[in-house]
């Protein structure tokens, strides 16, 4: 929190002169969480920037509890923002920004348009819908029909392939989205300066921002655009099913009235089922102004893909057969028995399975995610390349995280991104052994990731601290040291992750070892300093004559007792000797 949250808003005091404008500059902070869930990081950070507010209004250090309070509640109104998947975490998130705001005689503060229930990781980017609707999005997944998916895709391509020769006449209706955007964005900035100093004004700001968001306005449309995009990755593919294709999302955007009704209320069923959230069209004033100041979080820990013994958990006979292969026949069990409460059991797995699959389809195909959708992939990663993404050029991010983040060969080109591109400021890895997380097992390792904008200059390099226990050993300097993208190239220069050392003195040991004895064979480079040369001696199918069965070793005289290897070496090995 400290290492995000403090440097900016140094930064904004630091370039104002008056009261007015160190005001006006903390005002205009925008602080988010992406999975916010009940809102503790982003309390912390309305408290840190509240409270640096009354400092400036009461222009001294330690300013008096009504004024500490009173700033807070403005920080909440003007710069908090939190999105959940949760709704019942969106709701617990807002009342606890309301306590924490309270002023006596003042009412509650409007933040529908704040903090909002949504999936952070599935939706629209700018960006998104120029580019049209993958060929990718129609890849059959569970319960999807195979036919009639290989006809969309291909219908899909084709229909690709006729807009690109014809491209040029669709630049006015990109300019037309671009204008609409700009408009909504004016919309909810003037939404942003009504004050809330009563009950009425509350009232009145909470219809307009309904009234922004209406089924005749402009974020309507800018919504259902973003919607058939998306449903494309979603929806399941058989016969009779509306589903949206490249020539569907061009025929909306230049005359909504030509996408037949159904197909939009499929892609709006879709969108509400799954939460889909586009930020650009949710935050517009945001993304309008280049993005967010502070990106904060402590996203999921999970897999994407589906977890069958939990979804399975409540029912005995499925979650206690002893291996997959026995849970698979009992689900089968089930889905042959006439009984309609098991019947219910298994669509309700099926419907699961697909949703998972599908967004497990969306972050690979979708273009949102190429440097962490790799391999068995993780929520938190997803999320951290998230915020890389939400940042304002000069902005800044602090995430908890597994260290795997780092460290894991399916991050390696996300964290080589952060390296290479200097938006890496800190990473502490911590060990879970004095049950910081209470609820974590002991040895799971995290750490605390602190990112900076592309547009910030003169970041430090990278700071960096492994197996810690407690949060006081980040003051100890022979536990913390510094890592640059050379010295990344150096010790790491294959793989690109982060190396792990326990003290300062490993890191520079290692760092003068490598420099002047340098690794086997780069890979990237093709540098073979050694003269290595990699070759298999035997091979099971090439050099199948070269191997005896016990019972050929008999009949020559080896005792299956002594020393095998080294009679076979004497009597079939070819020539190992160095040429």
């Amino acid at each position: 929190m400290k290492s995000a949250v403090d440097p900016v808003i140094a930064e904004r005091l630091e370039k104002a002169t008056t009261r007015e404008e160190k005001e006006k500059a903390l005002l205009s902070l925008k602080v988010v969480d992406p999975a916010c869930g009940s809102g503790h990081f982003l309390l912390a950070a309305a408290r840190r920037i509240g409270h640096a507010l009354a400092q400036v209004r009461a222009g001294e250090d330690q300013p008096g509890p009504a004024e500490v309070r009173r700033a807070v509640r403005d920080v909440i109104t003007h710069c908090i923002y939190g999105v959940d998947l949760n709704p019942l975490a969106v709701e617990l998130c807002k009342l606890a920004l309301w306590l924490e705001g309270h002023v006596s005689g003042m009412p509650l503060t409007f933040l529908d348009h704040h903090i909002k229930c949504g999936n952070s990781l599935v939706g629209a980017m700018p960006g998104s819908i120029a580019a049209g609707i993958p060929d990718a999005a129609f890849d059959a997944v569970t319960g999807d029909d195979k036919e009639t998916a290989r006809t969309l895709k291909r219908r899909n391509r084709q229909e690709r392939q006729e807009w690109e020769r014809g491209q040029i006449i669709f630049e006015e209706f990109i300019a037309a989205t671009g204008e609409e955007f700009d408009q909504l964005a004016a919309a909810y900035n003037t939404l942003e300066t009504l004050a809330e100093d009563s009950y009425n004004n509350v009232q009145r700001k909470a219809a307009i921002y309904q009234q922004i968001r209406s089924a005749d306005s402009k974020w309507w449309t800018e919504n259902t655009a973003a919607n058939l995009w998306t449903a494309a990755f979603f929806s399941e593919i058989r016969p009779g099913v509306p589903v949206p294709t490249f020539q569907t999302l061009q025929d909306y955007l230049q005359n909504p009235a030509r996408v037949s009704g159904q197909v939009v209320g499929h892609a709006w069923e879709l969108a509400v089922r799954h939460r889909f959230f586009h930020w650009h069209l949710e935050f517009p004033q945001v993304f309008a102004a280049g993005g967010f100041d502070i990106v904060l979080g402590n996203p999921p820990w999970e897999r994407i893909k589906l977890q069958e013994e939990e979804h399975w958990a409540d029912d005995p006979y499925i979650c206690r057969a002893p291996n997959k292969a026995e849970r698979t026949r009992r689900i089968a069990e089930y889905r042959r028995s006439n009984d309609p409460k098991l019947q219910a059991r298994v669509a309700a797995f099926d419907r699961a399975k697909h949703d998972h699959e599908a967004i497990s389809k969306f972050v690979r195909q979708s273009g949102r995610f190429p440097l962490t959708a790799v391999g068995d992939v993780n929520y938190y990663a997803l999320f951290a390349e998230l915020a890389t993404k939400l940042l304002a050029p000069r902005g800044r991010g602090g995430m908890v995280l597994p260290t795997g983040i780092a460290t894991d060969d399916t991050c390696k080109q996300f964290f080589n991104h952060l390296m290479d591109n200097n938006l890496l400021t800190g990473l502490y890895d911590f060990e879970n052994r004095e049950k910081l997380f209470p609820a974590v097992v002991s040895l799971q390792k995290f750490c605390l990731l602190t990112l900076a904008g592309p547009g910030n200059k003169n970041i430090e390099v990278p700071r960096f601290a492994f197996f810690l226990i407690r949060t006081e050993q980040l003051n100890d300097e022979q536990r913390v040291f510094a890592l640059s993208a050379a010295d990344l190239a150096l010790l790491n220069p294959n793989t690109r992750t982060c190396p792990v050392f326990r003290t300062r003195a490993d890191a520079e040991l290692t760092r003068k070892i490598y420099r002047r004895v340098p690794v086997l064979v780069n890979e990237r480079t093709g540098e073979n300093p050694w003269g290595i040369a990699f070759l298999r001696m035997l091979d099971m199918s090439n050099d199948s004559h070269l191997f005896k069965t016990s019972e050929e070793l008999k009949n020559q005289g080896f005792s299956l007792r002594g020393n095998i290897l080294s009679g076979m070496a004497r009597s079939t090995c070819p020539s190992t000797r160095p040429r």
